[in-house]
């Protein structure tokens, strides 16, 4: 009795941690949900972001009970970069490739760790990027940090939820950008030429 009770415990909790493979797929990462992809660009300011460089101490997006590592099967560098402009262009933004200030961004932490267990198990995600704003000179007018985190406990943490915390994480990171009074104002400034 106790060989069956320990089994059907030792499956019960097997079945609490996310299913990671040693790498996951960076396509799976959904960081925003533009509700409009195809929309007309009509705001008037325009901006150049270049790709985020990645900066981040370790590889890993994803540390299971403080041992395990599952690393992106791409860099995030171009993920990041691309969810940084949905978020631009969602809020009146327009991207340029000759007009506006540059936008270039590092990506300073984007992990998430995992502790499984029974009776739940726990996720924490945190990210950090720093957005700096250039101006046509190449002088470096602007430069801040914006974090974001997110976290869930559940009994049944799949790797899917796992993803979409961590996904969460980088969207608050990214969005607080626009909640930045002195970015918007850096910003137009550039734009003018100020």
């Amino acid at each position: 009795m106790k060989k069956i009770l320990f089994i059907a415990i030792s499956l019960f909790m097997f079945g609490c941690a996310a299913g990671f493979d040693s790498s996951v797929p960076m396509t799976d990462f959904r960081i925003i949900e533009d509700p409009n992809p195809d929309r007309v660009q009509f705001g008037e300011r325009w901006v150049r972001v270049e790709g985020f460089s990645d900066l981040r101490e370790g590889e890993q997006l994803f540390t299971i009970n403080a041992k395990r590592k599952v690393m992106p099967d791409d860099g995030v560098s171009r993920y990041v970069t691309s969810a940084f402009e949905d978020v631009l262009a969602m809020n009146d933004f327009r991207l340029s490739q000759m007009k506006g200030p540059i936008i270039r961004g590092e990506i300073l932490d984007w992990h998430a760790k995992l502790n499984t267990g029974f009776p739940t198990s726990e996720e924490v995600a945190t990210a950090s990027i720093r957005i700096m704003v250039v101006d046509d000179t190449g002088k470096n007018r602007f430069s801040a940090v914006y974090n974001g985190s997110s976290s869930l406990k559940h009994p049944f943490l799949t790797e899917s939820k796992a993803k979409k915390v961590l996904s969460e994480a980088m969207q608050v990171a990214l969005e607080s950008v626009l909640m930045d009074p002195s970015f918007i104002q850096l910003v137009d400034e550039v734009r003018r030429g100020l």
